[in-house]
C-alpha cells in the first residue's frame, strides 16, 4: 500500500491531520490554479474542492493501491476539471456583472475586468439616469463599455463573445437610437 493511499484513506475515514497533510503536499498545484483564476477567494475554492476531490476518490480501485502515479492522475485531473467549471463559472459571472451601481450620493461606473470605479458629476448622473431608462440592458452595458471605459470594438467582440462586426453593427443600432431620441 503507498504513502499516498494510506493519508487518501485516512482523510476519507475523518483524520483531519492526513487531510491537512495532503492539502499541504498538493499546494503547488492549487496555487498555480488559483493563480490562472485570477481572483481573491480561488485559493480557498481550490482548496474545498480539492478537499470534495479526496472524499471521492474510489479507492475500490486496485491500481490506486499499487502505485501513487494513479491517485497523482486522477488528483491532478479533477483539479483541472475543477479549475475549468471555475472559470467558466467566474466567465459567466463576469458577463452577468451590472455596471450600475445606484448607491445613496453617486451613481457608480464599474469595469467589470479592471473594477475601476467612475463617478460620473452632477449633469451627467441625469443623463445616465435617463440613457439606463431607454436603452436595453445590452444596450447600456455596451454604451458604458464603449464610451465611459473607452474598451475597442475587438475588445468589447471578446467580451461578449461576438465578432467586431456585430459589435459595430450594435454600436451603430445603439447611436441611431440615440439621436432619434435627443433630436
Amino acid at each position: 500500500m503507498s504513502e499516498l493511499f494510506k493519508k487518501v484513506l485516512e482523510s476519507q475515514e475523518g483524520n483531519k491531520r492526513s487531510m491537512e497533510e495532503l492539502c499541504i503536499q498538493f499546494k503547488p498545484l492549487l496555487k498555480k490554479y488559483s493563480n490562472m483564476l485570477g481572483y481573491e477567494d480561488a485559493y480557498s475554492e481550490m482548496v474545498v474542492t480539492f478537499i470534495e476531490i479526496v472524499y471521492k476518490i474510489p479507492l475500490n480501485n486496485s491500481n490506486f493501491i499499487r502505485e501513487d502515479k494513479y491517485i497523482l492522475s486522477y488528483i491532478k485531473k479533477c483539479i483541472h476539471n475543477a479549475y475549468i467549471l471555475l472559470n467558466k463559472r467566474k466567465e459567466l459571472y463576469i458577463s452577468k456583472t451590472s455596471y450600475y451601481d445606484d448607491s445613496e450620493n453617486s451613481e457608480t461606473f464599474i469595469d467589470k475586468y479592471s473594477y475601476k470605479s467612475y463617478n460620473s458629476r452632477g449633469e451627467n448622473k441625469l443623463f445616465l439616469v435617463e440613457l439606463r431608462d431607454l436603452l436595453t440592458e445590452e444596450e447600456y452595458n455596451l454604451f458604458i463599455l464603449k464610451y465611459m471605459d473607452s474598451f475597442t470594438g475587438v475588445e468589447i467582440a471578446n467580451i461578449y463573445g461576438i465578432s467586431k462586426q456585430a459589435v459595430s453593427k450594435k454600436l451603430k443600432k445603439l447611436r441611431d437610437k440615440l439621436i432619434k431620441f435627443y433630436r
